[in-house]
């Protein structure tokens, strides 16, 4: 009597249970109710591998306390879509579009069967408590499906592959036919970081998991999620990452259902990828920490004709180069600007006589951090090479460049 011991579950209990103990023999398992009264268990009050606190008090063993594991690091990044450098939300008439195989929000990849099945927008209103966003789905063409992907780098796969990771998330729909989720973690076992973002060769339809591009691996065996209108959290435990030759690990979430209507909506959030056996509780990153996260994959700098991109100088009457830093990235990212191919750009010298307008720019020696730009032009004045100043903007309105890096 009053003997307390820490146990781990094996197994879901499937309703009241009883523990043999050595030199006590099998008692009944109790709990504790609203009243204080010892009541037997319910089914899935025990889950399995976790540990709970228990007492035997002479009759019974009483359920104390759910004895909490620390929450293991998140390997999704922006798992609740709070980081939104390209826009918050994306149709078929936005940039980037609503397209199959597009990163929208931060590090999630759109992959659909089609263009513009679904509109995808941050979600700030209907959230879980403690959550500041979710993922919108907004079924725009009926009865196709779509899906939720994010790429983890090799670098970041390296801590899974080999041992066991457990994937949780909460989600919650609006409608009757677009109610079922799947979702797994897929193995990449091809050259790292070298991947088919669009992991979907064929979309299977209803109650069969689509068919994976060429070296992608389902690690699990995907089953039908059940969503309401309330949020639940689902959790994918003890996944074993043993495909040979793995790289990249990726996280796949996609409706199954095939009789979606439009304006269906399903929200998802607090996406989390783990290593070990059981999952843990999700625990968002301070909003600055998620942001350098993204930055390392993509970053999307603006200006205009008040703000500057870069300092320069001039090389001639009709020549400026620069120095644009950025964030480093992954790898030696791609730049794309909205005036980058056109007379665009203006050079704000320190002597307004030695200002150049109206300049093509180019970006050239390129590295993870850094790029120069080098643009050219007709003269305001004569030019004075060593004279500093600033790129600017020729134009109304914002310039951007996006550095992109995504997998």
């Amino acid at each position: 009597t009053g003997s307390q011991y820490i146990i781990k579950i094996s197994a879901d209990n499937t309703g009241a249970s009883t523990l043999n103990i050595s030199a006590v023999a099998a008692k009944d398992i109790k709990k504790y109710d609203g009243a204080g009264a010892k009541v037997a268990l319910e089914a899935g009050d025990l889950q399995a591998n976790q540990y709970y606190h228990i007492l035997y008090d002479g009759t019974d063993i009483v359920v104390l306390t759910l004895v909490k594991q620390p929450a293991n690091p998140n390997l999704i990044i922006n798992g609740q879509g709070a980081v939104a450098q390209r826009g918050t939300s994306f149709t078929s008439a936005t940039s980037p579009l609503n397209s199959d195989d597009t990163y929208l929000l931060d590090r999630m990849l759109l992959v659909s069967d089609g263009n513009d099945i679904v509109d995808i927008t941050q979600e700030t209103s209907v959230i879980p408590t403690g959550s500041y966003s979710s993922i919108k789905f907004d079924q725009e063409t009926a009865n196709k499906q779509w899906g939720y992907v994010q790429i983890l780098e090799a670098k970041d796969s390296a801590s899974i592959i080999g041992g066991v990771a457990s994937l949780s998330f909460q989600a919650r729909n609006n409608s009757t036919t677009a109610e079922t989720l799947r979702a797994a973690i897929i193995s990449w076992d091809s050259t790292a970081d070298v991947v088919t973002s669009d992991v979907v060769a064929t979309w299977a339809g209803a109650g069969t998991n689509p068919t994976l591009a060429t070296n992608w691996t389902y690690e699990n065996t995907p089953s039908d999620l059940t969503l309401t209108t309330s949020y639940q959290t689902f959790k994918i435990q003890n996944i074993s990452i043993d495909t040979a030759s793995t790289t990249n690990v990726a996280v796949f979430i996609w409706l199954d259902d095939t009789d979606a209507t439009v304006g269906d909506l399903i929200y998802i959030t607090d996406i989390k990828l783990e290593a070990g056996a059981v999952t843990t509780d999700f625990k968002a990153r301070p909003y600055s920490e998620e942001l350098d996260l993204c930055l390392r994959f993509f970053q999307r700098n603006e200006y205009s004709t008040t703000k500057s991109i870069c300092m320069g100088a001039v090389q001639s009457s009709s020549s400026i180069i620069g120095l644009f830093q950025f964030k480093e990235k992954r790898i030696i990212p791609s730049l794309s600007s909205t005036f980058a191919t056109s007379t665009g750009w203006d050079f704000r010298a320190i002597n307004a006589a030695n200002s150049l307008a109206a300049m093509n720019a180019t970006f050239s020696g390129i590295t993870k951090n850094s790029s120069l730009l080098i643009a050219s032009g007709s003269a305001h004045g004569a030019g004075a090479n060593g004279i500093a100043g600033d790129f600017r903007s020729a134009t109304g309105g914002n310039g951007i460049i996006d550095i992109n890096s995504e997998l």
